[in-house]
């Protein structure tokens, strides 16, 4: 457990010699993530002066023919998780509104005995003030 003795960092990958020439051009290339907002921007427009075509090609200054649809299909897949997203919680809403919409079963009886004896409350109460006159007297 001293610090000395703590065996030396290595590499967690296979050393190169040991890939095949194919393997190395299949390597992502580090694409830079952040896109400003010019470059956002210029994208969209180009994306709208080509709408009709299925695989536009748009020239981005700055990036890539791949860095650009790269980009394109990361955005078309947040957009199906946005929409699949939006669509769930819609979905949960209704069904949580349609469990609200029927009472608890006692809520129906207490409604039911209320509407019930409402007719007949009037009645009953001049006739118990009746039996307690004659109690009294």
């Amino acid at each position: 457990d001293a610090p000395g003795m703590k065996p030396p960092s290595r590499r967690r990958l296979a050393p190169v010699r040991f890939e095949l020439p194919s393997s190395r051009l299949k390597r992502p290339v580090a694409y830079r993530l952040a896109w400003t907002t010019k470059e956002k921007y210029e994208l969209i427009r180009g994306l709208k002066s080509q709408k009709e075509k299925k695989e536009p090609e748009v020239h981005v200054q700055g990036r890539s023919q791949r860095e650009v649809a790269s980009y394109i299909t990361w955005l078309r897949g947040r957009s199906a998780r946005e929409a699949i997203q939006t669509e769930y919680q819609r979905w949960v809403q209704k069904k949580q509104d349609c469990d609200f919409r029927y009472p608890a079963p006692i809520e129906l009886w207490t409604d039911l005995t209320c509407r019930m004896s409402e007719s007949t409350e009037e009645a009953i109460t001049s006739a118990f003030s009746q039996v307690a006159k004659c109690l009294i007297t």
